[in-house]
């Protein structure tokens, strides 16, 4: 879990070109952090990364050195709550889903998630391995294409019978992608959040004095609901559902 000189450039250069508003300060502070972390000065570390984060910049490369830090700190509701942020911004990163996935294995709430079948496991995979941007790319392309293809179809009336089939082919992708980027934007507008105390109970309803349904531990995964007050309703691997105190969770 060493943040590697590769991903230490990779930041520099996200921080250098694409932010105008990056400062000597700033790249200070990135390698300050880095080399605190590589002194095993975890706590440091994670003031500095943080004071990166509280300047606007949002990178899955800070996030994850974040989450490191956080780890090896024991801090692991925090670590994890780095690692799925880091995650959103880079869905197919590697080393940030095999941490976060070593991470979550060492919290209490071992979630095991039961075997759906290949076709409801794949769309739940293609959900939480790319972004809605990428997904719309997607769809601009093959849309171009549908539009370029029945622009020869009409034009070209030598070749139309060769062109129905393609012509079909981008008509069913355009649908299916803009069907799935639908199914993607509201699957990312249920927020998620993460357990950041030791234990707490969720109870059947908003308040105290109700039943407790289920217990939560630190770096739990819940979705968000519905908020009342300080109480906010979730569920645990969309099964179990209760509310506990907004003040236990930190949304992703």
């Amino acid at each position: 879990m060493t943040p590697s000189l590769f991903r230490l450039i990779w930041v520099v250069f996200f921080i250098m070109v694409g932010r105008a508003t990056a400062t000597e300060a700033l790249l200070a502070e990135l390698e300050k952090a880095n080399q605190l972390y590589e002194a095993e000065q975890y706590e440091a570390a994670i003031e500095h990364y943080q004071a990166i984060i509280a300047q606007g910049i949002e990178n899955p490369l800070v996030y994850y050195n974040l989450g490191n830090a956080f780890f090896k700190s024991n801090q692991l509701g925090n670590a994890i709550l780095s690692y799925e942020r880091a995650r959103r911004l880079a869905p197919r990163d590697e080393d940030i889903l095999v941490n976060l996935e070593f991470t979550r294995a060492q919290i209490v709430d071992r979630v095991e998630l039961p075997d759906e079948g290949f076709l409801i496991n794949s769309y739940h995979f293609l959900l939480t391995r790319f972004t809605v941007n990428e997904v719309l790319r997607v769809g601009y392309v093959i849309y171009l294409l549908l539009i370029l293809n029945m622009a020869l179809w009409i034009l070209v009336r030598r070749f139309r019978r060769w062109l129905v089939y393609p012509l079909v082919l981008f008509f069913v992708l355009t649908l299916m992608v803009g069907g799935f980027c639908y199914l993607k934007i509201q699957h990312d507008q249920v927020p998620t959040a993460v357990v950041m105390v030791t234990q707490t109970n969720v109870m059947t309803g908003p308040g105290e004095n109700l039943q407790v349904a289920f217990k939560v531990h630190e770096g739990t995964i819940l979705s968000i609901l519905e908020t009342r007050g300080e109480w906010v309703e979730v569920v645990l691997a969309g099964k179990l559902r209760g509310w506990v105190k907004k003040e236990t969770l930190v949304e992703v």
